[in-house]
C-alpha cells in the first residue's frame, strides 16, 4: 500500500477509535505522503517564476485608475482603511489595497506603490500554491499532475487585467475562496470532532470574506461539495461540514435579494448589467469566455518583444528544472507510483472543465462579459487543473519511465505562452502608467503645492493615447499628487476639448458640478481658487498666467484667477515616492 494511504489510514483509524465511526475502506488522505515538504518545494518554483513574471515590468507601476484605493487609506483611521463603505455587499474589498498601505507605513515608504506590488505578487502566488494544495488533497498520488495545475494556474494569462495592482481585489477574493475550498476538505476529511469544527468555522470564515469582497464565486463554492461527495463518498460527518457551509452563500443570497428588491436608486452593478439576455447570446458568451480560458496559444500578442521571449523562455526552464525535482521528489516518497493514470488524469480534465464553465455564469450578467476584462481571473484555477490533466493524459501514450518527463514536456507549451502573455500585459500596464507619471510628475515640477481648495486644470493632454482615460482618474491623480489637502481638477485635450467625466463648469466666481459623471470632491469651488497647468507634451508643464476663457466652459470670473495664491509649499515626500520624481521614463 502507498505511504499516502498508509498514513491516513493510520490517521483515520484512531480517529474511528475516538469517535466510535467506522473508518472507510478507502480513507481520505488526511495525512499525506512527504507531509509538508513537497508544498515548500511547489512554492519554492511558484515563487521563483513569480519573480521573473514580476520584476521584468510590474515593480514600480501604479495606479493608472482604481486611485480611490490609495486615497482612501491616507484619509481614513488606520482600522477604518480596511472597510469598502461604498457598498455593504463588498465590505472586504479594501482589505488588501489598505494592507498594502500600511505595509507601505511600516516600512518607512508612505506613496510608494511597491509595497502594493509586492502584496500582488504575495497573491498571485499564494493563488498557485492554493491550487497545489488543494489538488493533493484530491490526487495524493499524482504529484506531478498538482504540480502542473499550481504552475499553469499561475500563468494563466487570459485577463486583459494581469498584473495590474488596480484589480488587487480579484486576487485576494479568489485567494479567499481557494482558503475556503481547501479547509471544507480537510473538515470533511476530519473524524475527530474538534478538528473538524476547527476546519469547519475556517472554511465558513473564510468564505465569508471572499463573498462579501465579491460575488462572482458564488457558482464554484455551491457546485464544489459535489466533488468531495463523489471522492469521499456521503456521510453524517460530511452532511454536517456542509450544513454549515451552505448557510454563508444562502445568507448572501437573502441579502443580495433584499438589496436589489427595496433599493430605490441604482447600483453600480445594475449600470453595467446587459441589456438583452436572449439565451442563444448567453450561450454564445459562455462558450467564448471557456475556450478563451483554456485557450493558451491565444493568450500572447501577435507582436512580441526579444526581452519578453527570452523571459518567458527562462519561466519554462525554471518549470521544468522544478518539475523535474518534484517528480524525483514524488518517486521517492510513493513507492515507485507514477503519474501515468488515465483515469485520474480525466477526472482532472472533467473537474478542471466544470470548474472553467462554473465560473463565467455571473460575468455573463455584464455588457462587458467579452471584453476579456477582470471577467477571466476566476478560471484560472479551473483551467490550471484541466490543463494539467490534458498534459498528464498525453503522457499515459509514452512508457511508463517516460511519463513524468512528458506530462512536463507537454505543458511546456501552455507555461510559456502563458508566461509570454502575463509579460506582454504587465508591460501594457507599466506603459499606460509611465504616460500618466510622466504627466504628472511635470505637472507637479511646475506646481509642487497647492492650498486646500484649489482646482488643478491640465490642459494640451494627449487625446490618443490618453493618459487617464476619464476625469475620474484624473481628479484621483490630482489628490494623490497633493496628499492631505483637499483638493480637486479638471484635464483638457489639445484645443480645450472636454475629456469623459469632465464635469465642472464656472458659473461667475464659482466652479459648479453639472450633475454629470463622478461627484468631485469639490462640488462647489472659487475661481480664484484655481491654477491652470499646460502641457507641452514633451515632458514640460507651465503655470498659464490668465485663466484661459475655453477652460470655464461658461462665462466667469477671469479677472479673480491669481495662481500665485493658489501655489504654496514643497514637495511633499510621499508625491516623490509615488510617482518617482527624478526617475527618467522606463
Amino acid at each position: 500500500m502507498a505511504l499516502a494511504a498508509r498514513d491516513a489510514g493510520r490517521v483515520t483509524g484512531q480517529a474511528a477509535e475516538d469517535t466510535g465511526e467506522a473508518a472507510p475502506a478507502e480513507p481520505a488522505p488526511a495525512r499525506l505522503a512527504g507531509g509538508w515538504r513537497p508544498t515548500l518545494l511547489a512554492g519554492a518554483v511558484y515563487a521563483a517564476i513569480v519573480v521573473l513574471l514580476w520584476t521584468a515590468h510590474s515593480v514600480y507601476a501604479g495606479f493608472t485608475t482604481e486611485s480611490h484605493f490609495p486615497w482612501t487609506s491616507e484619509t481614513e483611521s488606520w482600522w477604518r482603511g480596511f472597510i469598502y463603505a461604498a457598498d455593504p455587499l463588498r465590505p472586504f474589498t479594501s482589505v488588501f489595497y489598505h494592507a498594502s498601505y500600511l505595509l507601505s507605513r511600516a516600512a518607512g515608504v508612505t506613496g510608494s506603490y511597491v509595497p502594493y506590488q509586492v502584496v500582488w505578487a504575495v497573491l498571485w502566488w499564494a493563488r498557485a500554491l492554493m491550487v497545489f494544495a488543494l489538488c493533493r488533497r484530491f490526487f495524493p498520488r499524482q504529484m506531478e499532475l498538482c504540480f502542473l495545475a499550481g504552475s499553469l494556474a499561475l500563468v494563466h494569462a487570459a485577463d486583459g487585467a494581469v498584473g495590474w495592482i488596480g484589480q488587487l481585489n480579484q486576487m485576494g477574493f479568489i485567494f479567499w475562496m481557494l482558503a475556503a475550498l481547501y479547509c471544507l476538505t480537510r473538515a470533511a476529511e476530519e473524524y475527530r470532532m474538534w478538528r473538524r469544527a476547527a476546519a469547519t468555522a475556517l472554511a465558513c470564515g473564510f468564505l465569508y470574506l471572499s463573498l462579501w469582497s465579491y460575488e462572482s464565486q458564488i457558482l464554484i463554492v455551491c457546485a464544489f461539495p459535489m466533488a468531495l461527495i463523489l471522492s469521499r463518498g456521503f456521510s453524517r460527518r460530511i452532511l454536517a461540514v456542509l450544513s454549515a457551509w451552505y448557510l454563508v452563500p444562502a445568507y448572501y443570497a437573502v441579502l443580495t435579494a433584499r438589496r436589489y428588491l427595496d433599493h430605490s436608486g441604482t447600483t453600480y452593478q445594475e449600470t453595467v448589467m446587459r441589456k438583452t439576455f436572449a439565451v442563444s447570446g448567453l450561450l454564445s458568451d459562455w462558450w467564448f469566455n471557456t475556450v478563451w480560458s483554456l485557450g493558451f496559444w491565444k493568450w500572447p500578442a501577435p507582436v512580441r518583444s526579444a526581452e519578453n521571449l527570452w523571459l518567458a523562455a527562462a519561466c519554462v526552464a525554471v518549470f521544468l528544472a522544478g518539475g523535474g525535482a518534484v517528480a524525483w521528489y514524488a518517486s521517492r516518497i510513493q513507492e515507485g507510483e507514477t503519474a501515468d493514470g488515465a483515469r485520474t488524469a480525466r477526472a482532472a480534465i472533467a473537474a478542471g472543465f466544470a470548474a472553467v464553465v462554473v465560473s463565467f455564469p455571473v460575468y455573463l450578467l455584464l455588457n462587458t462579459s467579452r471584453t476579456l476584462w477582470r471577467t477571466q481571473f476566476l478560471s484560472s484555477p479551473g483551467a490550471g487543473v484541466c490543463l494539467a490533466g490534458c498534459a498528464v493524459w498525453l503522457a499515459v501514450k509514452f512508457p511508463a519511465r517516460w511519463r513524468r518527463g512528458a506530462a512536463l514536456a507537454a505543458a511546456a507549451p501552455a507555461v510559456f505562452c502563458g508566461s509570454l502573455g502575463v509579460l506582454e500585459r504587465c508591460e501594457v500596464h507599466r506603459n499606460g502608467w509611465e504616460r500618466q507619471r510622466l504627466l504628472t510628475t511635470a505637472m507637479l515640477r511646475a506646481v509642487p503645492n497647492v492650498r486646500p481648495g484649489a482646482v488643478v486644470i491640465l490642459t494640451g493632454v494627449s487625446r490618443d493615447p490618453d493618459p487617464f482615460s476619464d476625469n475620474m482618474w484624473f481628479e484621483g491623480a490630482v489628490r494623490l499628487a497633493y496628499p492631505g489637502k483637499e483638493v480637486d481638477g479638471m484635464y483638457f485635450y489639445s484645443g480645450y476639448g472636454v475629456p469623459p467625466g469632465g464635469n465642472l463648469k464656472a458659473e461667475g466666481s464659482r466652479w459648479k458640478w453639472d450633475g454629470s459623471g463622478f461627484p468631485p470632491l469639490l462640488a462647489d469651488a472659487a475661481v480664484a481658487d484655481t491654477v491652470v497647468i499646460h502641457y507641452d507634451g514633451n515632458g514640460r508643464a507651465h503655470v498659464v498666467p490668465s485663466l484661459p476663457p475655453e477652460v470655464c466652459r461658461g462665462p466667469c470670473d477671469t479677472g479673480a484667477y491669481h495662481p500665485e495664491a493658489v501655489v504654496a509649499g514643497s514637495l511633499s515626500p510621499v508625491a516623490v515616492r509615488r510617482y518617482r520624481l527624478g526617475a527618467g521614463p522606463r
